[in-house]
């Protein structure tokens, strides 16, 4: 198992804190969703690389493995999007809106689509902006779905 720490204050101390409770190693916080995808990446390699020497292993997926969850995620993404630029007018939980993209901006990294992650991440402080803009937002969602049915072309089989 791994278990990775996050800490606002990742230096050398508090990683070998983390690592003597336990912990496979630290991330310091905040998170930069650019490079956050490598550093789970790294610590997966890691411990497949240490199960070589007796312990159990851990393949990495591969990317035919990675397929089925990228388009997965990509369909259920425009569909999201989709019902959120037809509730602009009405009934938007701008909150729950911004919750839900804040979860994209890790998943779209980890599954190899850092420009969604960086969109998800402006479009998450969309959300979060007081007032709401809807304008922005539609631009936002607009751009996003855009960008998530492109890569959702790039994934079909050509006949």
């Amino acid at each position: 198992m791994i278990v990775v720490a996050l800490s606002a204050f990742a230096g050398a101390e508090e990683e070998a804190d983390a690592i003597q409770a336990g912990c496979s190693g630290c991330i310091s916080k905040p998170v930069d969703t650019r490079h956050f995808a490598q550093q789970v990446r790294d610590f997966l390699e890691r411990r497949a690389f240490g199960a070589a020497s007796g312990g159990s292993h851990l393949e990495p997926l591969s990317e035919s493995a990675l397929l089925p969850l990228r388009a997965r995620f990509l369909q259920e993404s425009a569909g999201q999007a989709k019902q959120w630029s037809a509730d602009l007018d009405g009934d938007l939980d701008a909150e729950s809106a911004a919750q839900a993209v804040h979860q994209w901006i890790g998943a779209a990294g980890l599954l190899g689509y850092p420009e969604l992650s960086e969109m998800a991440r402006d479009l998450a402080a969309a959300f979060r902006a007081r007032p709401v803009d809807t304008g922005e937002l539609r631009q936002s969602l607009d751009e996003l779905l855009r960008a998530v049915t492109a890569r959702l072309a790039e994934q079909k089989p050509e006949p």
